[in-house]
């Protein structure tokens, strides 16, 4: 019950820096932009794309958290005594397939915001 508001309120305060490292690591490397101006051009560029980012956050909550834990929710009311071997059995496959995912989507986020660069 005392777990929401925490959440949010850290949910809230992680948002900038998530801005600030999502493509920070692109424009340092390949851009040569220097640690500052990378992490304030990568704020710039999700702050402007704010209505792509924020129906790419619901859709990842949509398939990477409210499908998954509906799944997990109903196998556990079926099996009560299975706990440990079907919370295994959602996770690991989910986390296998949805980190990789999350990854290759910066780069395909960075392309279409910053278009193909000359540098790469």
């Amino acid at each position: 019950g005392n777990f929401f508001l925490p959440a949010l309120i850290v949910m809230l305060l992680m948002t900038p820096v998530m801005m600030a490292y999502w493509f920070a690591p692109i424009l340092a490397a390949w851009h040569k932009l220097t640690l500052g101006r990378a992490l304030f051009f990568s704020i710039v560029a999700c702050w402007i794309n704010w209505r792509p980012f924020l129906s790419y956050g619901i859709g990842l909550l949509l398939v990477a958290g409210i499908i998954p834990g509906l799944l997990l929710g109903v196998l556990l009311a079926l099996f009560p005594g299975a706990q440990g071997f079907i919370t295994a059995l959602i996770t690991m496959p989910m986390l296998l397939a949805v980190g990789p995912t999350i990854y290759a989507s910066f780069y395909a986020s960075y392309r279409d915001i910053f278009g193909i660069s000359e540098i790469v």
